[in-house]
């Protein structure tokens, strides 16, 4: 990511106007779904609480699933080789968060840091694939094409 697109986002709440003009399409790349949706999601998940500066994911490492964040934020940055961390994105309730690399078994490219107290629903690989098949969320607000272009 550019530093200028980095330092634009900066630290704060998800959507904030540095965040909208650093990515111009924000809603289709970070859509936010719905209580609903998020309701019918549920059964395919688990319930988890994570405190301030608990890494749900990592760089280098596999991840669990789709996290969709219930409460709290979460921030999403890049490390490079030389431990230089860049922001990217900073998430909050009713996103979601899942690399397509994780959803096939693959290691994450970014970390996910909660910032203060954060609850979420943890979709796994597995019942993720369930979870696209029944289609409880709107095409507009699922990564749905991505992830079945490349679950086994």
């Amino acid at each position: 990511m550019a530093t200028d697109q980095a330092a634009a986002i900066g630290t704060g709440a998800p959507q904030t106007d540095a965040a909208h003009a650093a990515f111009p399409r924000f809603e289709q790349t970070f859509p936010k779904l719905t209580e609903t949706e998020i309701g019918r999601m549920r059964r395919f998940g688990e319930v988890r609480q994570h405190k301030d500066g608990e890494l749900l994911f990592e760089s280098g490492k596999v991840g669990p699933g789709m996290f969709v964040i219930l409460s709290g934020n979460v921030a999403i940055s890049q490390r490079d080789g030389l431990g230089h961390v860049t922001p990217v994105i900073e998430q909050g309730p009713g996103q979601f968060l899942a690399e397509i690399g994780q959803l096939s078994g693959r290691r994450a490219l970014v970390d996910g840091t909660a910032e203060g107290d954060v609850e979420t629903l943890l979709i796994p690989p597995p019942n993720l694939r369930a979870l696209l098949v029944a289609k409880p969320i709107s095409a507009s607000a699922s990564c749905a094409h991505s992830f079945c272009a490349v679950l086994p």
